[in-house]
């Protein structure tokens, strides 16, 4: 059983929360878990980068750690504790960098060796099974010129 509505202007629907609030002059209710709250962060502190002193020892005289002594300090040319540290991470960080891409590089030399001693050892097999295939082709066609074809007529 149902009841076709034929004219839209006589049905009440439902009211929403905000309608009952406003006829009733209500407040919004203020619940305090509901406030945004400040977001309080710790500044995190890593440890320094250490450079192993077997990679330090490979390197190029310009990238390893160098302790300057100056006769007259006057001239010697000194940086604040917040540049030396951000020019000595870059430096560490670059290294690395380096390093890693060189590990990488020798990872790649290697799989492609291995890659062409494979590709080798197949194109030596398959050069064998041609060469099998002509000679056992040419076996044949040198027995079939030797038996003489009879012509039918």
């Amino acid at each position: 059983f149902y009841n076709p509505i034929t004219s839209l202007l006589s049905v009440t629907y439902m009211r929403t929360i905000a309608e009952i609030r406003r006829s009733k002059n209500m407040a919004v209710p203020n619940k305090k878990d509901s406030h945004y709250k400040p977001i309080e962060r710790v500044v995190k502190r890593f440890n320094p980068v250490r450079v192993p002193k077997a990679l330090e020892a490979e390197l190029p005289f310009k990238s390893k750690t160098k302790q300057v002594k100056t006769n007259n300090p006057a001239r010697a040319v000194v940086l604040d504790k917040e540049d030396k540290r951000v020019a000595d991470l870059l430096g560490q960080i670059n290294l690395l960098h380096k390093d890693k891409t060189k590990k990488r590089r020798e990872k790649v030399q290697k799989q492609k060796d291995a890659y062409a001693v494979k590709r080798r050892a197949e194109e030596t097999e398959a050069d064998a099974r041609r060469q099998k295939k002509r000679k056992t082709f040419f076996r044949r066609e040198g027995q079939n010129q030797k038996t003489p074809n009879v012509a039918k007529d």
